[in-house]
Parts: C-alpha cells; sequence; structure tokens
C-alpha cells in the first residue's frame, strides 16, 4: 500500500505525550530545525546523532514500523569506488576504508521506540567481514529544552543555561531556568565500556566476524520540577494496548487494498490518547503529529 508524507523531509513516532522527530536518515540534529525527543512539548534532546569512527554511517533503509516505533538500517564504510555494475567490486579484491575496516564489513540496525516517558534506542551492529573489526561506535547527543512551537519557528520566548554532566555510561542535562527544572538523563546500558569524548557518548568494540552486539541508549524525560512525570508508565502503556486491542477490527475479504486503508485508520486513531493526567483521562486525544502533540478541545470533541 502507497504510503504519503506530508512533511516530507521529518519522520516521526509518539507515544502518549512523548515524541520523536528525525530526519530521513534517523538524526537529530541541525538540518531539521524540528528535529529532537519532546515530552509535553518540551524538547529533551536536540542532537542524537548516529556515529561510527566519528562518521556517519551509509543509510540504506527507513521504516515506519508503528506509530511508535521507527527503524533504519546502515553499513559502514561504504565503498567510494565502485565497478562492475556500479553497486560494489567488479573483482574479488577487498578494499578498506581509511581506518583499515573493510568496505562494507558493519551492518547497522537502529530500532528507536518512543515509550509514555522516555525514548529506548536499540542498535544491532554485525561484522559481515573475513576479519576482526575494531571502531568506535556512539551518539552524538544535546539537549536545549525548547518548546515544540520555539522550535518550530526557530525563536526562543524563553531561554537558560544548560548544564551537563558526565558520568559513567550516562549524560545528565539539566536546565536551569527559575521555573522549568528541566532534566534529561541519558544513560547507555552497561556492558559495555561507555565514556563520554566531546560530545559522544560512545564505545569501543572489537567485533570478530559473524560477530553480532547490541547497545542500548534509554532518554528519560522529566516533569517541569525536575522529578519523574509519572510512577506508573509500564500500566498507563498496559491500558493504551488493552483499549487498542478492543477497538472494532475490519475485514474486507473482496478488496484487501479497503481493508489495509480502513484498518490503517483504526491504528492511527488509536494512537492519539495523551496518557496524561488521572485514569479517567489517559483517552483523552491529541491534536495532531507533529506540530501538535496536545490536548486542544475541539480536536478532541471531534475525533
Amino acid at each position: 500500500m502507497a504510503v504519503s508524507l506530508i512533511r516530507s523531509g521529518q519522520l516521526y513516532a509518539w507515544r502518549g505525550a512523548s515524541l520523536l522527530i528525525v530526519n530521513p536518515r534517523g538524526d537529530c540534529g541541525d538540518d531539521e530545525p524540528l528535529s529532537g525527543y519532546y515530552f509535553r512539548e518540551a524538547r529533551f534532546l536536540r542532537a542524537l546523532q548516529l556515529q561510527v569512527n566519528g562518521r556517519s554511517p551509509w543509510l540504506c533503509e527507513a521504516a515506519l514500523v508503528e506509530p511508535h516505533v521507527l527503524a533504519f538500517a546502515y553499513i559502514y564504510p561504504e565503498l567510494t569506488e565502485f565497478g562492475g555494475g556500479g553497486s560494489g567490486q567488479s573483482g574479488d579484491e577487498a578494499s578498506d576504508d581509511a581506518d583499515g575496516i573493510p568496505h562494507r564489513a558493519l551492518s547497522l540496525r537502529v530500532l528507536h521506540t518512543v515509550h509514555v516517558d522516555r525514548l529506548s534506542v536499540i542498535l544491532t551492529i554485525s561484522n559481515h567481514s573475513t576479519r576482526e573489526v575494531a571502531c568506535d561506535v556512539g551518539w552524538i547527543v544535546d539537549a536545549d529544552f525548547a518548546d515544540i512551537q520555539e522550535a518550530h519557528q526557530n525563536r526562543r520566548e524563553q531561554d537558560a543555561t544548560v548544564r551537563r554532566e558526565n558520568g559513567d555510561a550516562q549524560v545528565v542535562f539539566t536546565y536551569e531556568h527559575p521555573r522549568l527544572r528541566y532534566r534529561a538523563t541519558i544513560s547507555a546500558e552497561r556492558g559495555a565500556a561507555w565514556h563520554v569524548r566531546d560530545r559522544a557518548l560512545q564505545t569501543t568494540l572489537e567485533l570478530a566476524p559473524q560477530r553480532c552486539v547490541e547497545l542500548r541508549l534509554t532518554v528519560h524525560a522529566s516533569a517541569a520540577d525536575g522529578d519523574t512525570p509519572f510512577a506508573d508508565a509500564d500500566r498507563r502503556e498496559a491500558f493504551l494496548e488493552d483499549w487498542q486491542t478492543s477497538l472494532a477490527g475490519v475485514s474486507v475479504p473482496g478488496n484487501r487494498h479497503a481493508e489495509q486503508v480502513l484498518s490503517a485508520n483504526i491504528r492511527d486513531f488509536a494512537s492519539f490518547p495523551l496518557l496524561d493526567g488521572e485514569p479517567d483521562e489517559w483517552l483523552a486525544l491529541q491534536a495532531g503529529m507533529p506540530l501538535y502533540p496536545a490536548l486542544f478541545g475541539r480536536d478532541t470533541l471531534t475525533a
């Protein structure tokens, strides 16, 4: 089924008041002013860029898996000279990049999953060459705590110092505004030797041929006072999933295309509950993605 993109320069995923906006490469960066990870319309992560040896891997595929899940596939390092049919080497000779890594040795798959109070990033990296590969892998991370409308207009109405604290396998950004005490905590899963260099949270890998490893990164958002937004995030997500399961299904044996269209609309509609406030308010719908991830009375009544 064809997919139409209204904002073709952006891909986005959401769950409740959490929202991730990335460019078509899967990065949050300066080339897309609206990109970042937001919670309750505040941007807790301004930069999120995957790097291998300080460079971006070659994008192979981007996929919108579910409203709250984005997936990306990359290779590293990409060929710089091509032969034969133009897509690879024309002979059996192998070539390396400047760091001595065989071209197209590494495949990388990234899964971004947006939860009601956090962002989960899973990187699966595999060595498909016949030699061991050593490399630095990590993410550039940064925060500015801009409001989503400020980011959209590229004009700040409130601004304050952002304090950065580097720890073991963790970076914490704190907004030193007198009323908005936001805190973004970016944590890497322990098990690898993580360190912070410049703006990057990274680790060094040594991958034997055909070996595969998984690296995880979690971005936790806070309430405006810096505390955990709620202690029952898992309960809220389970409530949403139960409600989505209870909705009517559609079967059109004579026209499967129509069935797919209707099912996709039901799925999209069911992705908009804010999951905020008291339990009887959790299903209140937000206005729309990606610019209006909040409650607007008219839009909720229309839905």
